[in-house]
Parts: C-alpha cells; sequence; structure tokens
C-alpha cells in the first residue's frame, strides 16, 4: 500500500461507531494479526490527532485484492473531533 492516499482506500470519510467497525472489520479480516502501536498522541480542546503504526500479514482479501501472504508495514495518523464527550 505505499504510496497509497487515504482517498484511495475510504471512498468517504467514515461517521460514527458503527462505520468505524465496519472498517476495522474489513481489515481485520483481511490482516488477522493486524496490530497497531501509537507512536504520537496529542489533543487541544476537542481535537486529539495520533500517529500510528499498523503491521500484519495479508491473509485474506481486502477490497478485491487477493491474500499475498506477505508482512505489511503502514505508517499513519487519524485526527478526530471529539464533541458532546462521546
Amino acid at each position: 500500500m505505499r504510496g497509497m492516499s487515504s482517498k484511495a482506500t475510504l471512498p468517504a470519510p467514515l461517521t460514527g461507531r458503527d462505520a468505524g467497525r465496519q472498517f476495522m472489520q474489513m481489515y481485520v479480516s483481511a490482516f488477522p494479526d493486524l496490530h497497531f502501536d501509537i507512536d504520537q498522541i496529542f489533543g487541544d480542546g476537542d481535537f486529539v490527532a495520533t500517529r500510528w503504526t499498523a503491521t500484519g500479514t495479508h491473509r485474506g482479501e481486502l477490497m478485491g485484492i487477493k491474500p499475498t501472504i506477505g508482512v505489511t508495514r503502514r505508517r499513519g495518523r487519524g485526527d478526530a473531533h471529539q464533541m458532546g464527550g462521546h
């Protein structure tokens, strides 16, 4: 997935817990040993930013891509706006 932007893997922003759960289930099915390390996390008021590293073995189909049985390592970041204390 080197060089792939989030727009290439996410057709639209995730909204709500169920959307996030479905998205992660898709990846856990493809990478059953998926593991995230939090490299950095910080916040300001209602905003939180996280830098992470994910590793896993591609053992299941992912968005039409057949399993490669290769180990993948990907770095990324996420930004969240926490509203209403939830």
